[in-house]
């Protein structure tokens, strides 16, 4: 599972964004063994509710809110390597702000 998975608050996003920030996995050996980390979002904290929205290769995400209202999502991040899907991350939620 990533550790330390959070919203990361920056003044150079625009108001309609957020960024989740995460760490490896403790028993990652070397940096081979995480290949990419699928991102997942839902509109309820249920992690089979939940889309994968992105693949990404870096330890963190940046997703806008597109919409027209003020929306509360859910976002879940699962490492990936040769073998398969990783342990899902806890859940963090987030209140994202309309464009």
């Amino acid at each position: 599972m990533v550790q330390g998975f959070h919203n990361f608050v920056s003044r150079k996003l625009n108001p309609n964004q957020v960024k989740l920030k995460w760490k490896k996995p403790l028993n990652t050996t070397s940096a081979g063994n995480v290949k990419s980390y699928n991102i997942m979002k839902g509109a309820i904290s249920v992690f089979s509710a939940a889309m994968q929205i992105a693949t990404t290769t870096m330890t963190s995400f940046v997703d806008t809110n597109d919409g027209a209202a003020l929306v509360t999502w859910f976002y879940w991040v699962v490492p990936v390597n040769t073998v398969g899907d990783g342990v899902v991350s806890d859940v963090v939620s987030v209140i994202v702000p309309n464009a």
